[in-house]
């Protein structure tokens, strides 16, 4: 640099020269992709140095003074992060074959490695294999970080990201198997210049979605750009290498890009990621906003001569307006401006929050226009079922862990919220209580009809029964402004019911009134009782709404008393309460044919004998949608009635069936969180993650206590390979109640998937046989093969006496390795409706056998592929 050629000395001071000469030298001897984060830090005390030492870095660079990137080969549907291949000549792989794929065409350099047209030689289907870079591969930390991260990726699945099929290794190369799309990169598409309004509005909106799905599973991108999207035949979005430029930038260390180029490109990345901070959400959001900016107006916003003007147009520069271009909407153009602010705060938080204005510009009064309406229904406008989830779930630090909640950030408790604790049993006879809890119960559901005031569910108000906590605490913990508590004294057919609302605040009672009737108006004591609880909370609740809260569903105390003691033994979830349970609402439905709600009840049982019970879901299904039916035929619109047809359907096997029922009885009564619950399982055992994600939101924000509910959200974080979430998840749920014996065997699972084979058996209940049930396939995987061996043999024979699942017969087979055997049970599990097939598509568990094509005839016989 000479003294007077790109510096004036004699316009700043002496100092000041020789500390940008300093930095100069310091950042020239630096990689290109680390200048910047180095000049942020190195002139903490004066920031106004950067821009100087960038301006001479430009100056240098155009002179040819330091290395330029060198071009990157275009190829379709793979991305385009440059870095040295694997081989000198990767021309020479082809033909070789790779596990069970056959390297047929190269397709280019991409991301971390060299791309081949590849064909599977088990599915005879074509893909895309990408070979990592050998320095990757030879990095054991990185190695293990990368497929871990890749993995995760590869649970995504969504019409807007590019599948994953497969990350493995042989012989040394590290591979991922991607589908192969036919069509053209996005860059492709802008080489012929800006796209029209329409068409590039669908597009952004197609990236949103993709983008939306990704972040709710915890995986950020960091590479958005035109070449890392294909646009289908079909003229679909798909974002390519997701999981995979975020794997990649951690792993800068290893210096496995060719001189000069930085990891993701230096036009689409976000100031903060420039500056060497911690990428998230919002850097996607820059990246999205730059490709939009450029879909729109044809250009690159902060496009300059060189590496360095670049680099100081992201920290420094607003792009011009987009006002500017023709037939350009304002809302759009302000909100590509939000997505380019340089503060992330400033920026929208989450893609569904962009997904949410960009449906309501394109179908506002301001947001219409000529053709572009039916161009967007085409290409599917529709924000995803998870489009509330994504402020909830990342304000609540789940961007980075698959839906965790932060329970300090949730809002003080608005007034009109309110808890019903259960009513204590104070009769001579003390067997009563299912009836003192059938009260409770039904108030609670009496005071949910209110649409203004937000009601703790059951099992949340149901945790705190004999503990000894203030008033104050339970609001705290239930997040709600006024308990309900009170007692009930039956006599014959004498009832004497106290009741006080409290508020959680200071402790003062609010209102508190004793009722005293004979039993056969209970549902009229019960609809007077809400409605004093309501207008004691806010008279204009409920206005003039003379229809009652609580609706009488028989007319028979008798039928009544029996379907509470059969409500109250199907909730304790064991094999002989469950029968115990079927035997009271049978009386029930018996006593009055026309109670729809014991019938309910009564399927219930019925089908929860196949998951906790030890018989064949195949014995148990027909009888149970033969008894829902028969309520349905009562009340059509009884959503608990839809709720279970789902769920019946669901162990069928019966994937479209389940779902429409769910949405039924979701539309019927949204209030209902058992089945919010058992949809969410549905879309986890599809392999719909986000959207599983979303119904577990909405079925814990109904019942944030429920044990089974934040075991719900345990099991879909396992789903999305996020194992320290599900950790977590399993256990508060144990924190909550201890014996709680699902939990503990996914954490057995789990534990047994990370290598931790002493953790995994500690795990394992003995006295559960539910558990006990894959214990063998612990065992093989322990290197224990002889316990594994006494195991099954004890399965064995205790299959000529009773009923233990076949699939996990069959999978601790497999284990051992006695394939034919394995697959001959597997098969037997389908016929019988094995409940463990359910979550075949997306069990880790499973993950072993997926490349057999045997394993993908299980699915195909139990609907899932």
């Amino acid at each position: 640099m000479g003294d007077g050629e790109t510096l004036k000395r004699g316009a700043i001071t002496p100092e000041r020269w020789r500390r940008l000469k300093e930095l100069f030298e310091a950042a020239l001897a630096r990689e290109p992709a680390s200048r910047v984060a180095f000049l942020t830090q190195a002139t903490a005390d004066d920031p106004s140095l950067v821009g100087e030492v960038l301006r001479l870095l430009d100056s240098d660079e155009k002179a040819d003074a330091f290395l330029s990137a060198p071009a990157t080969p275009s190829f379709a549907s793979i991305g385009s992060m440059s870095v040295e291949p694997n081989v000198d000549r990767p021309e020479l792989f082809i033909g070789r074959v790779l596990s069970h794929y056959r390297l047929d065409q190269l397709l280019g350099v991409g991301g971390m490695g060299v791309v081949y047209r590849a064909t599977d030689l088990k599915l005879g289907r074509a893909v895309a294999l990408k070979l990592l870079s050998r320095q990757l591969a030879a990095d054991d930390t990185a190695k293990a970080r990368f497929l871990r991260e890749a993995r995760a990726a590869s649970a995504l699945d969504h019409p807007n990201i590019g599948v994953i099929h497969e990350v493995g290794e042989q012989d040394g190369e590290l591979f991922i198997a991607m589908a192969l799309y036919e069509g053209e990169s996005l860059k492709e598409r802008l080489d012929r210049g800006r796209l029209p309004l329409a068409e590039g509005l669908a597009v952004v909106q197609q990236l949103a979605r993709g983008l939306e799905a990704a972040h709710l599973a915890g995986i950020v991108h960091r590479d958005i750009k035109p070449a890392n999207v294909m646009l289908s035949s079909a003229r679909r979005a798909k974002i390519l290498d997701f999981g995979l430029a975020k794997s990649a930038s951690e792993f800068a260390g290893l210096t496995i890009t060719r001189a000069g180029q930085a990891f993701g490109t230096l036009l689409y990345m976000s100031p903060e990621q420039l500056e060497g901070g911690a990428a998230d959400e919002r850097s996607d959001l820059w990246s999205l906003g730059v490709v939009a900016y450029e879909l729109f107006s044809g250009n690159c916003p902060f496009k300059a001569e060189s590496n360095a003007a670049t680099a100081a147009r992201i920290l420094n520069d607003e792009p011009p307006s987009l006002t500017n271009v023709a037939g350009m909407p304002s809302w759009l153009a302000k909100l590509i401006s939000r997505l380019l602010r340089k503060n992330p705060s400033e920026r929208p938080q989450t893609a569904t929050e962009v997904l949410g204005s960009l449906d309501a510009g394109a179908t506002g009064p301001m947001g219409r226009w000529s053709g572009a309406r039916p161009m967007l229904i085409v290409l599917g406008i529709g924000v995803l079922a998870a489009a509330g989830l994504g402020w909830y779930l990342l304000s609540h630090g789940a961007a980075r862990t698959l839906g965790r909640r932060d329970s300090q950030t949730i809002a003080a408790a608005p007034r009109s919220s309110i808890a019903v604790l259960p009513f204590v049993n104070i009769s001579s006879d003390k067997q009563s209580e299912y009836f003192s809890d059938g009260i409770t119960e039904e108030l609670i559901n009496a005071l949910a009809n209110v649409d203004e005031l937000r009601v703790a569910s059951r099992t949340s108000a149901f945790a705190f029964r004999g503990k000894n906590l203030s008033i104050q605490k339970i609001g705290e913990e239930l997040k709600v402004a006024t308990v309900v508590e009170g007692s009930v004294r039956r006599d014959g057919d004498r009832l004497r019911v106290t009741a006080q609302l409290v508020s959680a605040g200071d402790g003062y009672h609010i209102w508190s009134k004793t009722y005293e009737r004979e039993a056969k108006n209970i549902f009229a004591m019960e609809d007077e009782l809400a409605r004093s609880i309501v207008q004691a909370l806010r008279p204009k609740l409920i206005g003039s709404q003379s229809a009652p809260l609580v609706k009488p569903t028989t007319t028979s105390l008798e039928a009544h008393d029996l379907y509470l003691q059969g409500r109250y033994f199907k909730e304790k979830r064991t094999a002989e309460a469950l029968r115990s349970a079927a035997g009271f609402f049978a009386r029930a439905a018996e006593k009055d044919p026309q109670y729809a709600l014991a019938w309910v009840g009564l399927a219930d049982a019925t089908t929860l004998r196949s998951e906790y019970d030890l018989v064949p879901a195949s014995s148990v299904l027909p009888k149970a949608k033969q008894t829902v039916m028969r309520a349905l035929e009562l009340d059509p619109r009884l959503a608990e009635a839809h709720a279970t047809l789902g769920l019946i359907a669901t162990f069928s096997f019966q994937w479209a069936e389940a779902e429409a029922a769910y949405r039924k009885a979701i539309e019927l009564n949204p209030k209902y969180p058992t089945v919010h619950h058992w949809y969410a399982l549905l879309l986890g055992w599809q392999g719909r993650i986000p959207e599983a994600y979303a119904e577990t939101d909405r079925a814990y924000r109904l019942d944030p206590t429920s044990p089974i509910l934040n075991h719900l959200v345990g099991l879909i974080r396992l789903y999305a390979r996020d194992f320290d979430g599900a950790i977590d998840a399993f256990k508060k749920t144990l924190e909550m109640v201890p014996n709680f014996q699902v939990s503990h065997g996914r954490l057995a699972v789990i534990y047994e998937l990370q290598g931790k084979y002493t953790e995994a058996l500690a795990e394992y209940d003995q006295d559960a046989p539910r558990n006990r049930e894959f214990l063998g396939v612990t065992y093989v995987r322990a290197g224990r093969r002889s316990d594994a061996q006494r195991q099954l043999e004890e399965m064995e024979e205790r299959a000529k006496r009773e009923y233990v699942s076949p699939a996990a017969r069959g999978v601790t087979w497999l284990a051992l390795g006695e394939e034919e055997r394995g697959y001959a049970l597997l098969a037997q599990a389908c016929a019988d409706k094995d409940r463990a097939l359910v979550g075949a598509k997306v069990e880790p568990l499973f993950d072993s056998f997926r490349a057999d094509p045997r394993f993908h005839e299980v699915l195909k016989c139990v609907h899932l592929e």
